[in-house]
């Protein structure tokens, strides 16, 4: 699933940081942007879903593994 996120310092604060996120659903894309947000300091940050611009740059996880195990039965 495809996300741009919008980071601000604070909620009426100017536009901060603007970046596309890939995440594997809606859960995994706001973990992702809370991650982001903790790291670098912004206190403000939303979502607009299914949506991507190639002027950006990109948020998406470290590691291509699933969080569970899938298996057969």
């Amino acid at each position: 699933m495809d996300a741009i996120a919008v980071f601000k310092i604070d909620r009426l604060a100017p536009v901060s940081y603007m970046a596309n996120i890939k995440g594997r659903g809606i859960k995994h894309i706001q973990t992702l942007a809370y991650r982001f947000a903790d790291d670098n300091r912004l206190g403000y940050w939303h979502v607009k879903y299914n949506k991507t611009r190639d002027d950006m740059p990109t948020i998406k996880a470290k590691h291509s593994k699933p969080f569970y195990a899938e298996h057969n039965s």
